[in-house]
């Protein structure tokens, strides 16, 4: 590809993860052309529909979602406490900036599949596999519940207050992070 064109994708897909992330904007493919900076020509050649466009955003945000979960778990192999590394995973995504209601789709996409077969995307897979790694050391070294799963987790993520309610946001994870931690 081009650096144009590669410059105008990132700019659509950067301009509608903003929208999707603001609870009180309106995605529409207009809008979205003129936050990126774009001719609305450019952003269809792109990507032909919203749902093209919508896809690429949740995509984008499972593979940050994946590096970062898997930053974490390499930490704990390196001898990182498990526990701060679960805590710092959730807060750094809870303060993001696409923490909202794009975090909450890709968590969904990360693998609360109706059909216990787990996610298909292998961004969302590794994700995954570096969670429940993570999850297992935190367990192992008896600092979370041991009840405590990875629906747990994905159901953390998806409640999450947005970033803009950042008071509301912080109460959140305190919240979570005492509900989730063994006997500490």
């Amino acid at each position: 590809m081009r650096a144009d064109r590669i410059r105008n994708r990132g700019a659509i897909v950067a301009a509608a993860r903003e929208l999707l992330g603001d609870p009180g904007s309106e995605l529409t493919m207009d809008g979205i052309a003129v936050r990126a900076g774009v001719a609305v020509g450019t952003l269809y050649r792109h990507f032909p529909t919203k749902t093209d466009l919508v896809q690429a955003v949740l995509a984008e945000t499972v593979t940050e979602l994946a590096d970062l979960a898997e930053a974490a778990r390499d930490r704990v192999r390196d001898g990182a406490d498990p526990w701060q590394q679960l805590v710092d995973f959730f807060v750094t995504i809870a303060q993001g900036p696409s923490a909202s209601r794009t975090v909450a789709e890709a968590a969904r996409a990360l693998g609360v599949a109706d059909d216990d077969t787990g996610p298909v995307d292998p961004a969302a897979d590794r994700a995954v596999r570096a969670l429940a790694e993570t999850l297992a050391a935190s367990r192992d070294a008896g600092l979370v519940r041991p009840d405590v799963d990875l629906a747990d987790l994905f159901l953390v993520m998806v409640q999450a207050p947005d970033r803009h309610r950042p008071a509301e946001r912080d109460r959140y994870m305190q919240l979570v992070a005492q509900g989730l931690r063994l006997g500490r």
